[in-house]
């Protein structure tokens, strides 16, 4: 009865190191998944400043094509 209590104790204390090992795994998932969010985020804020950005350089796009045409039309004149 020893030698199977003892066996019993081993397998236990073998279960309990494999979850512990599991649980690292998780943790470590955890805290790669809360950086992934953190990127992803920023990525997003970075991602909404995009569209004021395009605006902005359609303007001056038209502007630039505004000084064209009047300084052409100065110079044939």
């Amino acid at each position: 009865m020893a030698k199977e209590d003892n066996y019993i104790g081993v397998l236990l204390e073998d279960i309990q190191d494999k979850l512990t090992g599991i649980a690292e795994a998780v943790s470590d998932l955890n805290k790669k998944s809360d950086k992934t969010d953190e990127r992803l985020e920023r990525i997003e804020e970075n991602t909404n400043l995009i569209p004021p950005v395009q605006a902005a350089i359609k303007d001056q796009t038209r502007q630039l094509n505004d000084h064209e045409t009047r300084i052409t039309e100065l110079e044939t004149a």
